[in-house]
């Protein structure tokens, strides 16, 4: 008989194990060619790879999967300015279908809840003898100045209600010079002597993770902690160890008084999960190796390329390579030096500094590469930002500021929360969680990164990647070989599906703030 399928279904006969192979009931032949019939109609059904057939399960599945990769795509983009070139119409397309995520993450963020408000100066205890501090009622918060050359210690009012310790956590702290304050450490203890504590220190001086680059300056800085940055007091447990106690400890610097007035502490600050991912100095192996891993997977990542670099080597893509890079939805940002081989204090004066800067900017809007304000954001060559090497020299982040950079990456490795990474100045030094480098054990960096990575989802903060060249065999210790960079985007890009975290660019990731 003649299939029925796909229009019903067939109604076969099957033989007994007693009928001949000629049976007038049951043909052997006859059993073949339906079967050949209903083989032959399932085949068209399903359709072949790649079906233009529009009735074909193939080429529908093609079709819906096309149609939920566009609403996938309205969930991961945040931006939508639009761009009047017509070569630039997928990204344009991109930014539009992802603009609503934006208020998605802004009303995602938990502003957290208030420990301590300085309001008066009930409950309070403090250090004696030489330690003891002077203290003030201001608009600004309690004001505690420190003797000379001396620390001072303020034990806040005990928390109402014991309490866990909370995953990310701020003081907010007002000076009217930064430069007089060595460092900060908050104790939070279950004991009213802090036996048993965890401990967090914010040093001025900006070393490794336990600096703050925001303590420069003059105003009022709120000062971000994570789980992971803390010390410890004895054996404090993060499940069981319930806190009723909190102090401040202030110390000046060697000869010279502090005067800081507290605020607040806000425990329980949580972030919308995002991991941006960027590529330093311009290299022809991003755009070969790279990107087609992040289109594989839908992902984008932000370039910061070194205008005065491009077309002097085959080593560094061209103009036209990155504006095929921005059509798939990736960003140019910049940074140099473009007239120096280290960084800008190359330069010799700020003002030179800022020239170099600026030379960047001008070339990216010039050339059709700045897509979204991405040339008012920028990376520290080097990671330097300062003169003379006192990071605390706000000097050369105050002029690139006046001269309209919104947004900087540096190379200091921590997280960050988004409520907090948009204030001036840290904004202009935002840190990295993770470089990868191919000396002395890419393995051991590649497990740790998965492991920051899924940290960052589980704890509800940002993080940075830095990558330079992507290759098969990297050919110097700054460079990541391509499994190793596929590794970490397959996990990014199964985090992101998941809803665990984000994967906005650069310039996203520090506008939102």
């Amino acid at each position: 008989m003649t299939t029925a399928y796909p229009a019903a279904l067939d109604q076969f006969s099957n033989p007994s194990g007693t009928d001949p192979n000629n049976s007038a009931a049951v043909r052997h032949s006859t059993q073949h060619a339906n079967a050949n019939d209903a083989i032959e109609a399932l085949q068209a059904k399903v359709g072949i790879d790649d079906s233009a057939v529009a009735t074909s399960i193939d080429k529908r599945l093609a079709d819906v999967e096309t149609v939920a990769d566009d609403a996938t795509a309205d969930l991961i983009s945040h931006s939508a300015a639009p761009d009047p070139h017509p070569a630039y119409m997928l990204a344009d397309q991109h930014a539009a279908q992802h603009t609503a995520l934006g208020f998605v993450i802004t009303d995602a963020r938990d502003q957290g809840s208030v420990i301590y408000a300085a309001a008066g100066r009930t409950g309070l205890t403090f250090s004696g003898g030489a330690n003891t501090p002077t203290l003030a009622d201001s608009a600004d918060g309690l004001q505690v100045t420190t003797p000379v050359g001396a620390y001072a210690e303020v034990t806040l009012p005990q928390f109402a209600t014991p309490r866990l310790i909370s995953e990310q956590w701020y003081l907010e702290v007002w000076c009217s010079d930064w430069s007089a304050v060595s460092s900060m450490a908050m104790y939070l203890g279950s004991v009213s002597n802090f036996a048993t504590s965890w401990t967090r220190t914010f040093n001025a001086n900006n070393s490794d993770k336990t600096g703050e680059t925001a303590m420069v300056g003059t105003g009022t800085r709120r000062l971000h902690s994570d789980f992971a940055s803390h010390a410890t007091l004895g054996s404090p447990d993060k499940a069981t160890t319930m806190l009723q106690y909190h102090k401040l400890r202030i110390t000046p610097m060697a000869g010279r008084q502090a005067t800081v007035s507290i605020k607040k502490v806000v425990f329980d600050i949580l972030d919308s999960p995002s991991i941006s991912i960027t590529f330093d100095d311009g290299y022809q192996t991003i755009i070969d190796n790279a990107l087609p891993v992040l289109v594989a997977r839908g992902l984008r990542g932000s370039a910061c390329i070194i205008p005065g670099k491009i077309g002097t080597s085959s080593r560094f893509a061209s103009v036209a390579s990155w504006l095929n890079w921005i059509a798939a939805g990736n960003e140019c940002i910049g940074h140099g030096p473009n007239f120096s081989e280290d960084n800008l204090t190359d330069a010799g004066t700020i003002a030179g500094a800022v020239a170099d800067m600026n030379f960047g900017r001008n070339f990216l809007v010039q050339n059709g590469l700045a897509v979204n304000g991405s040339e008012n954001v920028y990376c520290w060559p080097q990671g330097i930002y300062t003169f003379a090497g006192d990071k605390r020299d706000p000097g050369l982040r105050d002029a690139v500021r006046a001269a309209g950079d919104v947004g900087s990456r540096g190379t200091e490795f921590s997280y960050f929360n988004s409520l907090l990474a948009g204030e001036y100045p840290k904004c202009l030094a935002t840190p990295i969680f993770g470089w990868v480098k191919s000396v002395p054990d890419e393995p051991g960096n590649i497990t740790t990164l998965l492991a920051k990575i899924d940290e960052i989802c589980d704890t509800k903060k940002s993080g940075t990647l830095m990558f330079h060249d992507v290759e098969a065999s990297p050919d110097n210790g700054n460079n990541i070989t391509l499994a190793n960079f596929t590794t970490l985007m397959d996990r990014i890009a199964l985090r992101v599906a998941q809803g665990r975290c984000i994967n906005p660019l650069y310039s996203q990731q520090i506008k939102w703030a």
